[in-house]
């Protein structure tokens, strides 16, 4: 069907091209439009293929906005069309001047001129390629899609006073040029006719740098008058405004509630704004030397990046004065355990909780299993003070991060605390991480000296989010090593992936024996310290949204140089750290602390990969290797996983010690931007317990019925 779809579209398409062609220089003039022409086919369908493919998990919830960024987002899509649409009639009324190319073919040919009727309401037909981003919101909100579509009246409002603004500044602009450029040419003139210039006329110097002048002097003529009539000016300034407006005003560090606001599709748009200026503006002058704008700028950007530093980073720091005995003393798996038992004397069993990756999706689910047993009305308080490790991985960490935020001397998360972290697990930081691309990201490709402050990107706009969130965002891990070597906060490890050599890299405030196959924060960088959410992000590097990074301390990278990916290719469930970790206590824990039991609790976010109808042909086979790795690397992981858990569980079982699985899945895929919708939010909360008219599938929340009733009889 698909197929038959294309070429049903495909063919009128080559004929009406052809038909055109002959009589038109079109595909030439489409060609010196090109850049316009693909940001606007780019707007024109990222609506369709973020909401109707399966880009969906990706780029779906850009349209799932409130009113007030449905208004933002209108305003700058017609603002986004305008721009696209004027640098397009910019290069098509100038291409023949430029390039002494006729748009009719034949003696009788003529420059391109829009035709009358379509001038009078230019703004109008400018503004479709507007048309399906408000259908993407209008869509995406239909529940409520009448709030949306008044929120769109005043965006419309909006952008046409924009563009008002703009032909104003425009007006005053072609006034003040016109008195510069005739300024400069008579002070040319006058440079011209002064005595000992005018007598050089008569040698042939003379007259040389005569003809140069009066051309140096036409050119200035030239220049002010493309200037003043040629190019929008007043739209140029008016938008670069406003992109430079949103550098400081949407800043993630400073928290200033207009950013709320904005949501990520602005960002989008606000990149489409500046590549609308930039590329069709290389394109007209690039195209009379008869070269590719894109390749010079990937020629000069490779030099940028050969003359400067243009890596991503992280900053650590040197363990603060009050911390330093603790961090000299060493705290093994063993101390956690002899401390937790000194706290919980009482306990009979401890609880390990190991948390999977999945984006915001994984980020919620962790919380809310977290938050919902801890508040369990029968053995709630007995679970929180028995957990002694959490591992976790990507978004999973994110969750847990809140989580054991809120743990302090008096014991776990109180109703209000829990109730803080569920929220804060499924806040949105995609615009946060769309504001790093539109800046700080987009500078440092183009002009990296620029960055002064190089730990400033995506990843770092997101930690500021996540950091805004907590009541002690401006954690350590060694103040988080404090409470761990008392025994009221469990041990937290975020499992990240060496990029350099594939090894595990484990960011914990506990000091993690060499006998364990991976590396550790403490062990490469022995005194320093690094902050809790830069390492829950480091953990979250997922792939493209946020940018691999190494070490920097004091404004200079630190060595050894490894650069942080996501725990997800190593480990996306956070198992292998565990069973590190239960092979390493549990012969002390059962000999001296007297402990027989253990409760090891798995957070996944998704669920055992299913066998499905797919697609048939070359197409699917030429995706085909890299669909079979993504799914191999998580079915393998679950396989794998499972069976490390059964090995331990029965070789511990032989020496009377058990090993009580509790799986909780969340099942499904979620969406792989850090953004939730308002009904996968409640879909995460019906996995965890049935309800009538819910939209998931019953199976799943019966399967996490069960788990919670194996976690009711452990303490029982």
């Amino acid at each position: 069907m698909i197929k038959l779809m294309i070429l049903t579209i495909l063919l009128p398409g080559i004929l009406v091209t052809a038909y055109f062609q002959l009589r038109y220089h079109l595909l030439q003039y489409l060609f010196f439009i090109r850049y316009p022409l693909f940001l606007g086919l780019a707007q024109l369908t990222l609506p369709f293929v973020s909401l109707h493919t399966g880009a969906k998990l990706l780029l779906g919830n850009l349209f799932y906005l409130t009113p007030a960024q449905v208004f933002v987002v209108t305003w700058l899509a017609i603002i986004t069309s305008w721009v696209l649409c004027t640098s397009a009639e910019m290069i098509l009324t100038t291409t023949r001047e430029r390039l002494d190319i006729r748009f009719r073919k034949g003696p009788l040919g003529e420059p391109f001129v829009w035709p009358r009727w379509i001038v009078k309401l230019k703004l109008l037909w400018y503004a479709i390629p507007a048309l399906p981003t408000l259908y993407g919101m209008l869509y995406a909100t239909r529940g409520s899609w009448w709030e949306s579509a008044l929120a769109m009246i005043p965006g419309i409002a909006a952008a046409i006073l924009l563009h008002v603004l703009a032909d104003r500044v425009r007006d005053k602009l072609r006034e003040w040029l016109e008195k510069i450029g005739s300024g400069t040419s008579a002070l040319l003139r006058r440079f011209t006719a002064i005595k000992p210039v005018r007598k050089l006329h008569d040698t042939r110097p003379g007259r040389i740098t005569a003809a140069l002048f009066n051309e140096f002097r036409a050119s200035i003529r030239e220049v002010f008058k493309d200037l003043q009539f040629r190019t929008p000016l007043g739209l140029i300034i008016v938008t670069a405004g406003l992109y430079l407006a949103g550098a400081f005003l949407l800043d993630p560090a400073y928290g200033l509630a207009i950013a709320d606001h904005v949501p990520a599709m602005a960002y989008v748009l606000l990149i489409v704004v500046i590549l609308g200026w930039v590329m069709p503006a290389l394109a007209m002058y690039f195209d009379r030397l008869r070269l590719s704008p894109i390749l010079v700028m990937i020629v000069a950007v490779l030099v940028f990046y050969l003359l400067s530093d243009s890596d991503h980073y992280y900053d650590i720091t040197d363990v603060r004065q009050e911390q330093q005995q603790a961090a000299a003393e060493p705290l093994l798996p063993r101390d956690v355990m002899q401390a937790w038992r000194q706290r919980n004397p009482e306990a009979t069993g401890m609880v390990v909780v190991a948390a999977s990756g999945g984006g915001i999706s994984a980020s919620m689910w962790t919380s809310k299993v977290l938050t919902s047993l801890t508040e369990h009305e029968t053995f709630g308080e007995n679970f929180g003070k028995s957990i002694v490790l959490v591992s976790s991985v990507s978004g999973g960490g994110i969750g847990s991060m809140y989580f054991i935020d809120g743990y302090d001397e008096d014991g776990p998360p109180d109703p209000e605390d829990r109730a803080a972290a569920l929220a804060a697990s499924h806040r949105s930081s995609l615009a946060a991480t769309t504001w790093g691309m539109a800046y700080p990201d987009l500078w440092r490709t183009i002009a990296p000296w620029l960055i002064r402050r190089k730990a400033r990107d995506r990843a770092w706009a997101q930690e500021q989010l996540w950091r805004q969130s907590m009541d002690n965002g401006g954690s350590s891990l060694h103040q988080w090593r404090r409470g761990v070597a008392e025994g009221w906060r469990p041990a937290t490890i975020f499992n990240a992936t060496v990029t350099e050599t594939g090894e595990r890299f484990l960011l914990t405030p506990v000091d993690i024996p060499k006998s364990w196959k991976a590396k550790t924060f403490l062990g490469q960088y022995p005194g320093k310290s690094i902050g809790v959410v830069t390492a829950a992000r480091l953990s979250a590097t997922f792939p493209y949204i946020s940018p691999i990074a190494q070490a920097r301390y004091q404004g200079k990278p630190m060595a050894p140089t490894l650069h942080m990916a996501d725990g997800g290719y190593y480990d996306n469930f956070g198992i292998m750290s565990v069973v590190e970790w239960l092979e390493e206590i549990l012969p002390y824990a059962s000999e001296e602390l007297n402990l027989k039991r253990v409760l090891l609790v798995q957070i996944r976010a998704e669920k055992k990969p299913e066998e499905q109808t797919t697609e048939r042909g070359w197409l699917y086979a030429l995706a085909g290797p890299g669909v079979t790795l993504g799914m191999v690397r998580g079915a393998s992981q679950i396989a794998r996983n499972d069976l490390e858990v059964d090995l331990l569980s029965s070789r511990w079982a032989d020496k009377g010690i058990t090993i009580q699985p509790a799986v909780f899945e969340l099942g499904g895929a979620g969406p792989m931007s850090w953004q939730l919708s308002k009904a996968e939010k409640t879909g995460i909360h019906d996995a965890w317990a049935c309800r009538d008219g819910s939209a998931v599938d019953e199976s799943i929340c019966k399967k996490n019925e069960a788990a919670a009733q194996v976690v009711r009889d452990y303490f029982k």
